[in-house]
């Protein structure tokens, strides 16, 4: 039944989780045909993949290319009772029950827990230690009696009471077989299972986790322990995976983007261009940006379906069956913070795989109010939650402020917007009208802000196309020729805003951003009238540019006399 052979994508799916080519050589897996794969479970398989085959009991499991779905990733033989993995470290320590053993769920985590030192045995799914209501048959077969036994469930636990139901049960049945439990908690921001905390962080500090380890019992919390600090040389020769995009500099994977601007402007439709590309998986967008494909869910509400359908019909009117995994849901007024709603969007998310959730607006999301930073922080709390439970990344689409009496020229994010702006990775603002939108990058988490640029809105087909690099017109050098254009040493800034609209040198917005990022000039403050003044040492040194070239145009002034008087005298002598 068994293939003799192990593809090299199926070895690499291995390898990715750190495992080795000789820890995988040391167990009965091979790739199969999806033939092949359906004769051996006695049922079709949904496509070829690799298997394995327990050498304790003959037990086959097998992990098809592409499942039928997100809850099927992994599949048995029908009418087959699930049976334990028991990687071979853990049957030579089976008469030593000084020596511990370490549960986890999955075959992979075990080879990778083996391979670091550790006796695992695996359970094919979080209630797979117990079958038809008893104790799996297998588990009453290992000794326990006396026996240390840690459980190691995935990280997402904290965000999942079924799988701490599953692991309270867990442990109760390994106690009632005389096992001595110990709970190990994982810290999400490391990975999900085992084999993801053990490459991400190495044998070494993941051996933390161990220690810290809780007894089973009254009193047990399912709190992270903080791993100890690193010395900076011991930080820089750890192996940290790089950060991973979904839109290259401008949405990571599990990050979080926000798209802001002001009413009609085109910012919906930008992230409808964006969710197209990505659900497509077009080599760019706009001509500028690297995309990796994925499923999106798009989740507008304020549009509504009507409005939200005649757009995505002509968005797609050349590709209309190509992009099945974009997923669209009008909601009216929904609330984030309702457990109801949760359960639901939690259930959609799951159902259809999705990897990236937008928002649009995010002013609808919730009924908080933006001005109160615990409201915002509960809203913000939830969605870092669905990226750590659901590995998604949230792009949210949220609307400048307008101007009012206190903030003229409108813009921004909405209120709260520093409670908004510490939660992102990236956040990306939208200027300008539909034939001319100044595209910027106001934060980058990671590294560098791409430069800003021009696009246009392609008025038939409804798609963002890229101009130019955007220059500024306004720069330091417009700031010194408006100071020096008044003639004076000490400038009150409304003359120079207004002299600045007069020569139509920048709008007041403009011109205070110039100020507040000049280095050549300071604000005099003392009055109830600001002044722009320059700064001591370069006034001083103006001043003697200044006179130098006073100087010089006398000089200059002497010498032509003297030359014309020379030439005189000369002139008389010919004569």
């Amino acid at each position: 039944m068994m293939v003799a052979t192990l593809l090299l994508r199926h070895l690499e799916d291995f390898r990715k989780s750190g495992i080795t080519d000789e820890s995988v050589a040391k167990y009965d897996i091979s790739s199969f045909s999806q033939d092949e794969a359906s004769e051996a479970l006695g049922f079709r398989s949904p496509s070829g993949g690799w298997g394995i085959q327990y050498s304790s009991s003959g037990f086959f499991k097998f992990k098809p290319d592409t499942p039928f779905n997100k809850e099927s990733k992994y599949l048995s033989p029908k009418d087959t009772a699930q049976v334990l993995f028991i990687t071979h470290l853990a049957t030579e320590m089976h008469g030593d029950t000084s020596e511990p053993y370490y549960f986890c769920e999955g075959e992979k985590k075990c080879l990778a827990l083996e391979q670091a030192g550790y006796a695992a045995i695996g359970v094919s799914g979080v209630w797979n230690w117990k079958s038809r209501g008893h104790i799996n048959e297998g588990l009453s077969q290992i000794n326990l009696m006396g026996r240390e036994c840690y459980i190691i469930f995935d990280s997402d636990k904290y965000f999942n009471d079924h799988v701490k139901k599953a692991e309270k049960g867990f442990a109760e049945a390994l106690i009632s077989l005389g096992a001595k439990v110990r709970i190990v908690n994982l810290d999400s921001e490391f990975g999900k299972g085992a084999d993801d905390q053990l490459l991400r962080l190495g044998a070494e500090d993941f051996r933390y986790y161990i220690d810290e380890a809780q007894d089973y019992g009254p009193g047990l919390k399912h709190e992270i322990p903080q791993l100890p600090p690193v010395s900076l040389p011991e930080f820089l020769t750890k192996d940290i995976p790089p950060v991973e995009y979904y839109v290259q500099g401008l949405l990571s994977k599990q990050g979080k983007t926000m798209i802001s601007a002001q009413a009609n402007i085109g910012k919906s439709l930008f992230v409808q261009n964006l969710s197209m590309a990505i659900a497509l998986g077009k080599a760019k967008v706009l001509d500028k940006f690297d995309v990796t494909p994925a499923k999106v869910l798009y989740l507008d509400l304020e549009m509504g379906e009507s409005a939200l359908m005649q757009r995505f019909q002509i968005l797609c009117k050349d590709e209309p069956t190509k992009t099945p995994d974009l997923f669209i849901k009008y909601i009216p007024a929904p609330d984030f913070l309702n457990k109801e709603f949760q359960v639901a969007l939690e259930n959609w998310l799951a159902m259809r795989n999705i990897n990236v959730l937008i928002i649009d607006p995010l002013g609808n999301a919730w009924s908080g109010d933006e001005n109160d930073k615990q409201e915002v922080g509960q809203l913000t709390a939830y969605l870092n939650t669905l990226i750590a439970k659901h590995k998604i990344s949230i792009v949210a689409v949220h609307h400048w402020r307008k101007a009012s009496k206190d903030f003229k020229a409108g813009g921004e994010m909405a209120a709260g917007s520093y409670k908004w702006a510490a939660w992102l990775d990236y956040h990306v603002t939208l200027a300008g009208a539909p034939d001319s939108i100044t595209i910027t990058c106001e934060k980058s988490r990671h590294g560098m802000r791409f430069k800003p640029f021009l696009a246009k809105i392609n008025t038939d087909t409804l798609q963002f196309e890229y101009l130019t690099d955007f220059e500024k017109k306004f720069t330091q050098d417009t700031l010194a020729q408006l100071f020096d254009d008044l003639g004076s040493t000490r400038v009150s800034i409304p003359e120079l805003i207004n002299h600045a609209k007069e020569k139509k040198s920048g709008s007041e917005k403009t011109i205070r951003k110039l100020i507040a990022e000049s280095a050549a000039f300071e604000i005099d403050k003392t009055g109830k009238t600001h002044y722009l003044v320059r700064k001591q040492g370069l006034l001083m040194k103006q001043t003697l540019l200044n006179r130098g070239i006073v100087v010089n145009a006398l000089i200059g002034t002497m010498l032509c006399s003297g030359l014309m008087m020379l030439a005189i005298v000369v002139k008389g002598a010919v004569v």
